[in-house]
């Protein structure tokens, strides 16, 4: 005596109530967290990438020169080597050292592009070689690179206990007239 109107109970398939509100509460919080940081986060970095990119050496300077302490005698030696160099190649690429007169390079625009090239090319190796020598100590180094959130709360209450020492002896002394014994 089966009823062919009854619903079969292993028959039906539908999840729970709750764990549709669950998935859907799920599905929710993922699409806002998502949501929040294509607002939050995407402005920053198509802001704020391209400006660190391009101006971060600028930041850099700002933060390092004051710190840097620079040779007068070095600087000036500098440019003495750089003017000379420049005004010996011109001498040398106005005289056409490369055989005929086709091959000869006139102004001073051939003769700085000679001199800017070389001085780029040592900046950008300069550059390349500090960033992997940076990297491999990064890589090696067996020091903390952070300084954990718990060191940095001892010693703030380390300091504040010292404080706290400190009046108390300040106040002993107000009250008393002398230091405490000890």
């Amino acid at each position: 005596m089966s009823d062919e109107n009854a619903p079969d109970c292993a028959a039906d398939k539908s999840p729970h109530p709750r764990v549709i509100s669950t998935r859907l509460a799920f599905v929710a919080i993922l699409t806002s967290t998502a949501l929040m940081l294509c607002v939050c986060v995407l402005p920053v970095i198509v802001l704020e990438l391209p400006f660190r990119l391009l101006f971060g050496w600028a930041m850099f300077l700002a933060r390092v020169l004051p710190e840097t302490s620079f040779s007068l005698i070095g600087l000036i030696s500098a440019i003495a080597c750089v003017a000379a160099l420049t005004v010996l190649l011109r001498l040398v690429l106005r005289r056409g050292v490369f055989g005929s007169p086709e091959d000869q390079l006139d102004g001073w625009k051939s003769t700085l592009r000679f001199i800017v090239i070389p001085l780029l090319l040592f900046a950008a190796g300069t550059g390349f070689f500090g960033i992997a020598r940076s990297s491999i100590w990064v890589a090696t180094t067996e020091m903390p690179l952070v300084e954990s959130g718990y060191s940095a709360a001892k010693r703030a209450q380390s300091k504040n206990n010292f404080k706290q020492i400190g009046i108390g002896f300040y106040g002993h002394e107000e009250m008393m007239g002398a230091l405490p014994l000890g």
